[in-house]
């Protein structure tokens, strides 16, 4: 029986083993040792060993090849390799791939299309162009080209390696998808560099395209920047070494570690590295964007807009030039003295120094610049505003302290209770002050205008001393002083400190015009110089030069003084009061408003209810409503002429309640040209009434009374 036994075995494994050769002629060639004694798996039906190659050719290329040390196959078709197994995948685009492993299951012999291979055991699978990819598990799909991987992965090229959970590559396309728990470190290359670490929750590495995809919340560390998005997809150069671009979608983030690093933050944000592969070139923000650029001390200064593009030195840090647009606005945080900044605009173009960094930048499109800083100890509170059609500011390098902003088209500034308006505006933050100019290429706007709730001011250019409170207008300078019980056109209530001067009146504007102006809002003092006019109605001062103090209700003029104003009289004869105009004019003015005094001196003249008089010094003392004249003084070769009267001496006093002037000279000598008595009064002392024909004479030692009979007409001397 046992020989029959044996006899029905030879003849079985010969029938199997004849028809493993015919088919192996028909479709492959096999190269195997002969199969030892002794069967080790009792469900297997052919078991081989001493190692064995198989490769499959389809018109006249190998599709791929099979390793493997010992072959275990079933009834099912089902075969095991084992003992150092490699299926070799040739001629993938120009590319071979290599997958080795301590034991491979197919679902049916490798004589056969290769539909399926499980790998098990030190799974190690590497590509002729580098990649090396190493598990525990790991199958084969001839159909879908694709290797699948289960459990944990590492990959490696060159300086880069990584590990995952899950894994699939596809040897056609040359695409290694990780899954799960996906790490990446990329080493420094020979030149240097930074070390990059990247996390994420699933990886695409598509090699033909040199791009990896990093999903689901990924993050790389690249020394001195980390990179965070929903989606980052990285482009690398042909030989894989370096990065050439790098897109983020999804709550994009760049966030700088080093102190000269920027931080950036968009929905997208696309960058673009210099040939180096490790310098950052360029970068493009989309939607929500922000840049944080570093500054001295830790405070940032950041830009925002819809979008953002920014260009880097070759330190690949500093920015050198940027451009905003939508919705921009740049937040310059407080520093020392200097108040926070906020400037918003439609578009911002900046643009720097390759080793300092941005130095200007223009903004354009409806600009508003605000400036704030609360009150200290040390300095007042500050709240500015200026708009503009556009803007362009100077700063230190790297979007330092702003140094100069010079405002264009339709430039409003508000400081306070001062307001300005101007075609073109210029501010100097050194200086604080701002300067108004009109239009120089065709910018719109009305011309230099400034209001602080007192006094309206228009010139051809003002300069605004913003701390100090002080103004300069140069060239067809027009001032409107406020009543003070009036509110400005811009809402803000004029001062109830202020006070104008007696001769005018307080609830009527007062116009001055000139050709220049320094103005002092905190002293309450202007000054106008050059053919400078004030009027109020009918009542105007002129002179080359104005000074009206609004503490003190003071006013003063010098050179070619002329003042006109109306003031009250008695007629004699019917008692009605009417105005009377009043003429004065000197060299110089000075009215004194505590006390109504009007004082003119130099080559004095007034005419008015107190008659005509000329002096070296006129003195005219106002009622407390400041429409009459209570009394006039004047000193020094004065001459009072009144109707058919003219009186010479060397000090005079007019009483306007009782008409009476009291002249006194060395001696005194009035003139009566009353045809035909015409006579001379001379004496010490002259009393006469401005409404009575009469004169009373006082005469002493040297100057004895005396009338004397003249002809009419006779010349008249002092």
């Amino acid at each position: 029986m046992w020989r029959r036994r044996l006899q029905i075995a030879i003849a079985v494994f010969v029938v199997v083993f004849a028809a493993v050769v015919v088919l192996s002629l028909r479709r492959g060639r096999v190269e195997q040792a002969p199969a030892p004694a002794g069967r080790q798996d009792p469900n297997s039906v052919v078991e081989a060993q001493g190692g064995a190659t198989y490769e499959r050719s389809e018109k006249g290329k190998t599709k791929f090849a099979i390793k493997f040390g010992r072959q275990l196959t079933y009834q099912n078709g089902r075969t095991r390799l084992l003992d150092g197994v490699s299926l070799t995948l040739p001629d993938r685009q120009g590319r071979t791939v290599d997958i080795r492993s301590n034991e491979a299951t197919l679902l049916q012999p490798p004589d056969r299309d290769l539909a399926r291979a499980e790998f098990a055991g030190s799974v190690v699978m590497t590509t002729s162009d580098g990649v090396r990819v190493s598990a525990a598990h790991a199958s084969y799909d001839d159909k879908k080209t694709l290797v699948t991987i289960p459990g944990r992965v590492t990959f490696s090229k060159g300086r880069t390696k990584g590990s995952g959970v899950g894994a699939t590559y596809d040897t056609a396309a040359n695409v290694l998808h990780v899954r799960k728990q996906v790490e990446i470190d990329v080493a420094p290359g020979d030149e240097g560099g930074e070390a990059l670490h990247a996390t994420a929750g699933e990886a695409i590495l598509a090699r033909d395209d040199h791009r990896v995809r990093l999903e689901q919340q990924p993050r790389i560390d690249a020394g001195t920047r980390t990179i965070e998005a929903d989606t980052t997809t990285i482009h690398l150069s042909e030989d894989d070494q370096r990065i050439e671009r790098a897109e983020l979608r999804g709550h994009s983030r760049i966030t700088g570690k080093a102190a000269d690093a920027p931080s950036m933050h968009a929905r997208d944000i696309d960058l673009v590295y210099a040939p180096d592969g490790r310098t950052l070139h360029t970068a493009a923000l989309v939607e929500d964007a922000s840049v944080d650029l570093p500054a001295e001390g830790g405070s940032g200064r950041r830009v925002a807009g819809r979008t953002i593009d920014i260009t880097m030195g070759a330190d690949g840090s500093t920015v050198t030039a940027l451009t905003a647009k939508g919705a921009v606005q740049v937040d310059l945080p407080a520093a020392a003295d200097a108040p926070a900044r906020r400037i918003r605009s439609q578009t911002l173009v900046a643009s720097g120094q390759e080793n300092g960094g941005l130095d200007n930048a223009t903004f354009t499109g409806g600009v508003t610049f605000n400036e704030s800083r609360p009150a200290t100890k040390k300095a007042a509170a500050v709240e500015r505003t200026a708009r503009s059609e556009s803007l362009v500011v100077r700063t230190a390098p790297g979007f330092g302290d702003v140094q100069q902003a010079t405002f264009r088209g339709s430039v409003h500034f508000t400081n306070g209770e001062t307001a300005a308006d101007a075609p073109v505006a210029v501010y100097d933050v050194a200086a604080d002050r701002i300067d108004l100019q009109p239009a120089q290429k065709g910018e719109r706007g009305m011309g230099p205008h400034v209001t602080d709730g007192r006094v309206v001011v228009d010139a051809r250019t003002i300069r605004l001393g913003l701390g100090s409170d002080t103004l300069n207008a140069e060239t067809s300078v027009r001032s409107l002083l406020q009543p003070a019980s009036e509110k400005t056109a811009k809402g803000s209530a004029a001062r109830d400190d202020v006070k104008v001067p007696a001769m005018l009146k307080k609830d009527r504007p007062v116009n001055v015009t000139s050709r220049a102006l320094t103005y002092d809002s905190g002293a309450g003092r202007a000054v106008y110089t050059g053919g400078a006019r004030l009027w109020q109605d009918e009542t105007t001062i002129t002179a080359d030069t104005i000074e009206i103090d609004d503490r003190t209700g003071n006013l003063t003029g010098d050179g070619h003084v002329t003042t006109v104003t109306l003031l009250v009289d008695t007629d004699d004869k019917s008692g009605e009061k009417k105005n009377v105009r009043t003429v004065a004019t000197a060299d110089h003015l000075l009215y004194e408003d505590e006390i109504r005094r009007a004082t003119y001196t130099t080559k004095a003249h007034a005419n008015g209810p107190q008659g005509d008089i000329t002096a070296d010094r006129i003195e005219l003392y106002l009622t407390a409503s400041g429409d009459e004249l209570e009394r006039a003084e004047a000193d020094g070769s004065v001459v009072a002429r009144e109707d058919t009267r003219r009186v010479y001496g060397t000090h005079m006093t007019y009483i306007g309640a009782t008409e009476k002037y009291t002249m006194v000279g060395a001696p005194v000598k009035a003139y009566d040209d009353e045809a035909p008595n015409c006579k001379l009064t001379v004496g010490a002392t002259l009393t006469f009434y401005r409404s009575v024909d009469r004169i009373d004479a006082v005469g002493n030692e040297l100057y004895p009374t005396q009338t004397t009979p003249i002809a009419c007409g006779t010349e008249r001397k002092s």
